[in-house]
């Protein structure tokens, strides 16, 4: 059973370099459901400074409620 560092490696494996990180994500996710694993994705957080809300990030995935998890493409050229 892949664990959920195997699944980024497998589509890393197969998918390559130089897609949009939306087709990523998406392939993540896919993974992540095909081991059953508990994700959430596109997750708001609020950001605040001095009491005031100044904006909202979004996590690409929470996974197990412990682990952030933030793709990045960028590129290398």
């Amino acid at each position: 059973m892949l664990s959920s560092n195997g699944v980024l490696f497998e589509i890393w494996t197969e998918m390559g370099y130089g897609h949009k990180e939306r087709f990523y994500q998406k392939a993540v996710a896919n993974g992540f459901k095909n081991i059953n694993l508990i994700f959430k994705e596109q997750l708001p957080v609020r950001i605040r400074y001095k009491n005031k809300l100044i904006g909202i990030y979004y996590f690409d995935f929470l996974i197990e409620n412990k682990i952030i998890l933030e793709i990045k493409v960028r590129n290398y050229f």
